[in-house]
């Protein structure tokens, strides 16, 4: 997704490294901030209690996770910590998007740490089939 952002004048906070490497490539010259913590190699994430005390102190206009899963209205991830450092940011932000590709719905992961009713949009790719996107569809809007 950051990748493909073509916005000018954006600041982007960021506790994931290869987002933030991404977003250091494009040549719109962002505003790159990088949230602290414990590091966690498998997701490349920074989180835990001092990503968590920094992000309390911010406001977001718009806030975007990635999930492990989504089950019904349960959004899930591999990681407690991850979890909870997903839900600060995503309490923190006016507007909230969850980002899956479609083989993360109808399933659920570990811990569950945030409700998909309480996003403004899930973004996702082509592919989902109709009857996934009717029954997603019901807990929030659906972009693809």
């Amino acid at each position: 997704m950051v990748a493909n952002l073509k916005v000018k004048n954006l600041r982007i906070m960021t506790n994931s490294l290869a987002v933030f490497e991404e977003a250091k490539k494009n040549l719109n010259d962002y505003e790159l901030i990088m949230i602290g913590g414990s590091y966690r190699r498998i997701s490349g994430a920074f989180l835990g209690a001092l990503a968590n005390s920094e992000l309390k102190t911010m406001s977001f206009s718009i806030g975007f996770v990635g999930v492990n899963g989504i089950k019904d209205a349960s959004m899930t991830t591999a990681n407690l910590e991850e979890g909870q450092t997903e839900e600060v940011g995503l309490d923190r932000s006016q507007i909230k998007f969850v980002v899956a590709d479609y083989t993360k719905l109808d399933h659920s992961d570990f811990h569950e740490f945030y409700d998909l009713r309480k996003v403004d949009g899930l973004i996702t790719n082509h592919g989902i089939e109709p009857e996934l996107e009717k029954h997603y569809s019901q807990f929030t809007t659906i972009y693809k």
